[in-house]
C-alpha cells in the first residue's frame, strides 16, 4: 500500500516513464536471452564507439538521466526467468534516453573472478552513470555503443 502511495504522488511524467520501464524490461530481458548479441545490436541500433559522448547533457537532460536511473532502480521485482539484469537495464534506458532526444553511451566491461569471466553493461550519459552503477569499477571497458 505505501508503493501505491508513493507512486501517486510522483509527478504525472515521473509516472509516465515509470509505465513505460515496466513494459520495456521484461521485452528487453526477453530479448537479451533469446536473440543473438549481433541480432541484437542491428534491433537497438547500436553502434560501436571509440569516443567519449561529445556533448554533455543540459541541466533538462541530467535530470532526465537521473529521473530515468531512478525508475529502473526502483522497479518491482520481476519473475526470475524476466529479472532484469545490467544489459537489458541499460538497453531501457537507452530507449528511454533517446525518445528524449539525448545521448548516451552503453558500455560492456569484463572482470576474472576465480576460473570463470564476468561481463557487466552500463549505461552513461555525459558523466551520469544512468544504469549499471553498482560494481561497474570492478569491469574494464571491452567495447561501447552509442
Amino acid at each position: 500500500m505505501r508503493r501505491i502511495i508513493t507512486f501517486i504522488r510522483l509527478p504525472f511524467s515521473v509516472q509516465k516513464i515509470y509505465f513505460k520501464a515496466l513494459l520495456l524490461l521484461p521485452i528487453c530481458q526477453c530479448s537479451v536471452q533469446l536473440i543473438p548479441f549481433k541480432y541484437l545490436l542491428h534491433i537497438f541500433k547500436l553502434r560501436p564507439s571509440k569516443r567519449e559522448l561529445l556533448k554533455s547533457p543540459t541541466d533538462s537532460e541530467s535530470a532526465y538521466a537521473q529521473t530515468v536511473a531512478w525508475v529502473i532502480s526502483k522497479s518491482p521485482p520481476l519473475p526470475q526467468a524476466i529479472q532484469p539484469r545490467c544489459f537489458a537495464q541499460a538497453l531501457t534506458a537507452r530507449i528511454l534516453l533517446h525518445q528524449n532526444h539525448q545521448e548516451c553511451l552503453l558500455s560492456i566491461g569484463a572482470a576474472i573472478e576465480g576460473n570463470g569471466l564476468l561481463a557487466h553493461a552500463w549505461l552513461r550519459s555525459g558523466s551520469i552513470i544512468v544504469t549499471g552503477r553498482n560494481g561497474q569499477d570492478n569491469y574494464r571497458e571491452i567495447v561501447s555503443y552509442l
